[in-house]
């Protein structure tokens, strides 16, 4: 028999961590200028999911913070973790590869979250 829905037994944590992980969403849109509606349509979700992601309201698949990160041009290890020393910003790069095919811009992705993983290890 299933157990009974009540409280989340860590209803605080998951709280403050939806309201982090929305903060560090918005910021990002912020700082590449992006509006809500065009964040949504380059991760292929609605405007609705993404301001609720933004307010803390709503909890984003593992297959919707890929496709996040991807749109915002970060590691989706940004969106994650809150210190700042672990944010990758590859604005620099997308900036060299937009208007190159998708299969070059995905390439490029997969070699550098290569090299953050290597560098993150080898600080480890």
């Amino acid at each position: 028999m299933a157990k009974p829905r009540g409280p989340h037994k860590n209803e605080a944590s998951r709280k403050a961590f939806l309201e982090q992980l929305g903060g560090r969403v918005a910021d990002l849109r912020q700082e590449r200028r992006l509006s809500q509606r065009d964040l949504a349509i380059s991760a292929g979700i609605s405007h609705d999911a993404v301001s609720a992601f933004e307010l803390g309201k709503r909890v984003p698949t593992v297959g919707t913070l890929f496709d996040l990160a991807r749109a915002l041009g970060v590691d989706v290890s940004a969106l994650v973790t809150f210190d700042e020393s672990h944010a990758h910003d590859l604005t620099p790069i997308e900036a060299l590869l937009k208007g190159q095919p998708s299969y070059v811009r995905e390439g490029a992705a997969n070699c550098v979250s290569a090299v953050v993983r290597v560098a993150e290890q080898s600080r480890a």
